[in-house]
Formats: structure tokens, sequence, C-alpha cells
């Protein structure tokens, strides 16, 4: 479902198309930092999730948070829709991990994951991360320091990503953030 970000009365804004690059590590430490577990049945639940990219492919690893050594590998290519604002993954391949003999048995695998629709789950979880994002930026606007002194401040009215691409170790981002823009030069700091 496509949202609208716009919580800034109808001004007179500017767009700026912006291009970012955001690499594996920055992912990582991201979704560390927000602590992200991902229900993919009413028992179990994926946590400390890490990224992997290759050109044009996604591979997830994630821990399961119920079964204490194992974890899953999900393979998947990534797609950004634009008009719903969204990451989709496309043929995704799920692969458990585990020294626990149990667990690598193709009924527990299939009861637990394939009927969970996980990658709803996992493009729910991104939606609902994004949104998050998107709401503080909003209501806290973006400050970027410029070297030798000031600032370029952006009280954000909306984002809109165009594009995303997904290359070896890092994902590129294209946008359009419309909005105020400050730019503010001073000799502190």
């Amino acid at each position: 479902m496509k949202q609208d970000f716009y919580i800034m009365a109808n001004e007179d804004c500017s767009c700026l198309r912006v291009e970012v690059d955001v690499t594996e590590s920055w992912i990582d430490r991201f979704i560390s930092s927000q602590q992200l577990t991902i229900p993919v049945s009413d028992k179990y639940n994926l946590f400390n999730l890490k990224a992997n990219l290759e050109e044009g492919k996604l591979i997830m690893l994630a821990d399961i948070q119920e079964k204490e050594g194992s974890s899953i590998q999900i393979t998947c290519f990534p797609k950004w829709n634009v008009a719903q604002q969204q990451i989709q993954l496309e043929d995704l391949q799920i692969d458990t991990l585990s020294k626990n003999i149990l667990l690598k048995s193709a009924g527990w695998f299939a009861k637990t994951f394939m009927g969970a629709k996980i990658d709803k789950k996992i493009e729910e979880a991104t939606a609902k991360l994004y949104t998050q994002q998107l709401n503080k930026i909003l209501t806290e606007g973006i400050s970027i320091p410029i070297k030798k002194g000031g600032s370029a401040d952006v009280q954000v009215k909306s984002i809109t990503i165009t594009e995303m691409l997904f290359l070896d170790h890092s994902v590129k981002v294209k946008a359009m953030v419309e909005g105020i823009f400050k730019l503010q030069l001073d000799t502190k700091g």
C-alpha cells in the first residue's frame, strides 16, 4: 500500500534529486540497532539479521530465536516497487543452518517456514522500518554538516524513492526529496 507522507503545510517547497549509496555494513548496523525481530509463525521468530548483497541479489542470514544455534539463509531477488514505495522479494529460497538433526528434518522445515509466507513477513517488517524512519525524517528533518562550518538543513515534506539498485555489497537509492532547504554558514565547530 502506498502511503503519503505529507506533514508540512502547503508552502513553497523545492524538490531535490538525491542519490544515496548504502553499504552492507551500514545496513547490518542499522538493523542491529533497531533490534528487529520477524515473527515467521506462532512459535518462531527470526532475529540477528545480516545482509549480504550481490549484484541484483540479497542473501540474508537470521538466527531462529527459539532454537539456539540454528539459523536460516534466505536468498532472493529484491525489487523496489515505486508505486507502492516498498520492497518486494522475488524467487525466495530458504535453507536451514543447524547442528540439530531434528531441525534439519524436512517436516519441521516445511511446517515452520514454507507455510509461513516468510517473504511477505520480511516485506512487512521492512516496510514498517521504512515507515518509522520516514516519519522520523518528516518530524525531525535532515541536517547535513558542511566542511569548515555550517549545515544544510531540510524541513522535509515528502520523500519518494524512484529507484533502488542492489549492487555488490551496497544498495544505490535514487530519491526525490521535497521540502524547504536552509543553508547556514558559520565558523562554529
